[in-house]
């Protein structure tokens, strides 16, 4: 309990220097906590005090209700592939996304693993890593998209895990993100009780745009958290473990269907060396749930 207390002060007392770092970045900084066109909370989300293993899915938009649309519980020990799109030898970032690194353990669990190991046709030492996405299998416009999961050991390494979202049509340079936009809802880079959810638009070129949020939250390295999404018609609804952390429009709210992603990522330099990690590392993920709001019948009004 008092490593907790240490641990929530510190993260708390670095939260004004992330307020003033955004700040700084992106130019504004509005005074209503948690506003549609926030770009950083003024008052921090608090965590729960015991971590949920299935949290209330958070309200439909008024009128509707939420109908699951695609999930996977990954029972068995065969990554179902009518869902997921298995990445393999997939040049990724200075490093390779190889379908040896994704498995299920037979116990309801999928293991993503980072790792070096010779390349067989250079002899180079190489990186590598496992990725999945729904991409040609599954997407959808709007929602409410979560995933429970626990994190990398050593974030910070070169390397994090990522949730997110992205659209084919993103790249388009059209000035805003409407026609598309990767939504991550949730990257861990650092081992530091911290997270954060990142918007980008305008293709990854010149013409970038981007805002995120980063913020503290104690006990997020260790044990399972859920990452959840709400993407409605005009707004973002970012939560972790139940609680809502961020709500945005930034860069217009993405008009087009998005396929779901689950990756380790190469951030090498920036983000630390992967020399200095003790491999193998890995995030195991429990479960990925999409839900599409449907219009509740209204009570019939026939006359006798």
């Amino acid at each position: 309990m008092y490593r907790s207390a240490i641990v929530t002060l510190l993260c708390l007392a670095s939260f004004e220097s992330i307020q003033a770092d955004e700040k700084k970045k992106q130019g504004r900084l509005h005074d209503k906590p948690l506003d549609r066109k926030s770009w950083v909370p003024l008052a921090v989300p608090t965590p729960p005090t015991v971590v949920p293993a299935e949290p209330a899915i958070p309200a439909a938009p008024e009128g509707t209700r939420w109908v699951k649309s695609f999930g996977d519980e990954f029972e068995g020990d065969t990554l179902d592939t009518k869902k997921w799109h298995l990445f393999d030898n997939h040049a990724r970032k200075g490093g390779f996304w190889l379908k040896k690194c994704v498995h299920l353990d037979g116990k309801g669990k999928l293991h993503l693993r980072v790792d070096r190991e010779k390349d067989p046709k250079t002899g180079e030492i190489r990186k590598i890593a496992g990725g999945i996405d729904t991409r040609n299998r599954f997407e959808q416009r709007h929602g409410y998209f979560v995933c429970r999961y626990k994190m990398l050991k050593q974030n910070g390494h070169g390397y994090h895990s990522s949730f997110w979202l992205q659209s084919m049509s993103m790249s388009d340079v059209t000035g805003d993100g409407r026609n598309g936009t990767e939504i991550d809802i949730i990257e861990k880079f650092k081992f530091d009780h911290t997270i954060q959810h990142s918007l980008y638009w305008d293709g990854y070129e010149k013409d970038l745009k981007q805002t995120k949020l980063t913020l503290p939250w104690p006990g997020i390295d260790e044990g399972y958290h859920t990452y959840g999404l709400v993407w409605t018609e005009d707004q973002y609804e970012f939560y972790v473990d139940g609680v809502k952390t961020w709500t945005t429009d930034a860069g217009g709210v993405s008009q087009v269907p998005a396929f779901v992603r689950m990756t380790i990522e190469f951030s090498e330099g920036w983000n630390g060396n992967i020399t200095n990690a003790k491999l193998p590392d890995e995030c195991i993920i429990d479960w990925i749930r999409v839900y599409h709001a449907e219009e509740i019948p209204k009570p019939s009004t026939s006359s006798k």
